[in-house]
């Protein structure tokens, strides 16, 4: 592939913001677009074929990067993916608002920033601050759909300290996060951490206790004792039921895998024995090097490679593809269910994933960065009105989500949204336009805020009570977000043109109204 190298010089000039001058005399700015709304900026098709679905299949992956066959990865085998993507439609290039599970996830089901839903943790919930916003599903809800969930789907109301984990610490419990508005039957998935630990668990690097977000691998199970297995039993259960015939659906499934620990059954792991040491550079692979002259806070400790020999970094990629195999596996039985139904075609189907996640790419094995490797997203829709086998190459944000699938559904909005109706360019992505995707990050100390352009990134940081400095990275020369090139004299109108982009975004501090 070749790669543009304008703009992408060496010279330096010297910059540091702080949050004061990021934000200081920003005017409120109205939110764009509405549930099933268009974005003014982005007019619609002016012809669109009426595709309005009878049901939905609504599927959500915890932790997915691009480690998908049909994102072009070299090694991941995801025949069930490649196959939704041969009957659907492929955003290639889509973003989460928020690198970290619960605000993403709440951003992606209501269509509303995780800034305005007042989400930087999984310990909240936005109904104690913003009770009339509500999530696709409680929409449907209140039309008169039956709506269901099986497995994790929204992330919410942890105390601090707890985790969601198929090997959490503590009893074989079910993890519920329930939403009674969102869902009138639910089911969260349980824990196995007996039968997990009984598996004898390999302790990678970091040391920490089995469990939680800790670098462990199992290999040797029975994948029926893990929870994705019993979330898919239950949906293609619910699925056969021929009285799904008799009332309109929304069914929300959500798989665990591939979030660590990495827990995948023998034959997954088997699959990958030939996996290449995790620091080569393969396309769509973990890159070796840490980015330098980086703000304080954009990378989080560089776990991968504190202490790391290549054979515990290649050990660890492996779990990570057997993981993902895994998860297609039980997509693949509940995508079967769905066929068997007869419902396929009147259902549309979208499957998304609720952050990315760092598997050796700026020396990072973690999520929590504003880098594309945290943020970017598969999401793939298919089912009535959606081209097949087709590609979207245009900038999409996960809070397009909501939005797109209401329109779908026929469903009327309650609140305004950040998200646009994506549904336009469904049957013909050709002529979708780009939108600048947005991020936000909140936590330990660290905040910052970064845009992402088809061809820049640009963000700003700060940690603790440093002053906050910016970003760059030019990615038609530096797609693996390696140099930063905020001190280049020739990226000086392009730096000020995305910093202007991003005070816009982030002046309104407006909660969010009702329509």
């Amino acid at each position: 592939m070749t790669l543009v190298n304008a703009g992408c010089s060496g010279h330096h000039a010297g910059m540091d913001l702080d949050r004061r001058t990021l934000l200081t005399g920003l005017a409120a700015l109205p939110l764009i677009g509405l549930v099933g709304c268009q974005d003014r900026h982005n007019p619609e098709p002016e012809s669109t074929m009426d595709a309005t679905a009878t049901n939905l299949l609504f599927i959500m992956v915890d932790d997915l990067n691009l480690a998908i066959g049909c994102y072009g990865h070299l090694l991941a085998r995801t025949p069930n993916l490649d196959r939704l993507a041969a009957r659907g439609t492929r955003f290639t290039r889509a973003f989460c608002p928020y690198p970290l599970c619960g605000p993403s996830r709440a951003a992606v089901l209501t269509g509303v920033r995780p800034e305005y839903l007042g989400m930087a943790n999984n310990e909240v919930c936005w109904r104690e601050r913003r009770p009339h916003i509500a999530t696709l599903p409680e929409l449907a809800r209140a039309s008169g759909f039956a709506s269901v969930r099986f497995g994790k789907v929204l992330h919410h109301g942890l105390s601090s300290g707890q985790s969601y984990d198929p090997a959490a610490e503590g009893a074989d419990q079910p993890h519920t996060f329930t939403d009674p508005p969102s869902w009138e039957q639910e089911w969260g998935g349980a824990s196995r951490v007996h039968e997990c630990q009984a598996c004898g668990p390999t302790q990678v690097i970091d040391g920490r206790p089995f469990g939680g977000t800790a670098l462990h691998t199992v290999r040797a199970i029975d994948g029926r004792v893990l929870p994705d297995a019993e979330v898919a039993d239950r949906a293609v259960a619910w699925l056969a039921d021929p009285a799904r015939k008799a009332r309109r659906f929304v069914c929300s499934v959500g798989f665990h895998k591939p979030h660590v620990p990495l827990i995948a059954p023998e034959r997954w792991w088997a699959q990958y024995d030939q996996v290449p040491d995790a620091t080569i550079d393969f396309s769509m692979g973990p890159t070796a090097g840490q980015p330098a002259d980086l703000p304080p806070g954009v990378l989080k400790v560089a776990r991968l490679h504190r202490g790391a020999t290549p054979e515990q970094r290649r050990h660890l990629y492996r779990g990570y593809l057997a993981c993902v195999s895994w998860m297609d596996e039980q997509l693949g039985r509940v995508l079967d269910a769905l066929d068997g139904s007869g419902l396929s075609a009147s259902t549309l189907v979208a499957f998304v994933g609720d952050h990315g996640y760092h598997t050796g790419e700026q020396a990072q094995w973690d999520k929590m960065m504003l880098l594309d490797p945290s943020l970017r997203v598969p999401l793939l829709f298919a089912g009535p009105g959606v081209a097949r086998g087709a590609t979207a190459n245009a900038l999409v944000e996960s809070t397009d989500v909501a939005p797109t699938l209401a329109g779908r559904l026929g469903l009327a909005p309650v609140h305004r949204c950040a998200g646009r109706d994506l549904g336009p360019w469904l049957a013909d992505p050709a002529g979708l336009p780009d939108a600048p995707a947005f991020a936000w990050l909140h936590a330990a100390g660290r905040e910052g805020w970064t845009v992402r352009t088809a061809t820049h990134r640009y963000g700003v940081m700060r940690r603790d009570e440093q002053p906050a400095r910016a970003y760059l990275f030019d990615l038609r020369c530096d797609p693996h977000e390696s140099r930063n090139a905020i001190a280049d004299h020739d990226q000086s109108g392009v730096i000020a043109d995305l910093d202007a982009q991003l005070r816009a975004r982030y002046a309104d501090d407006a909660p969010v109204a009702p329509v």
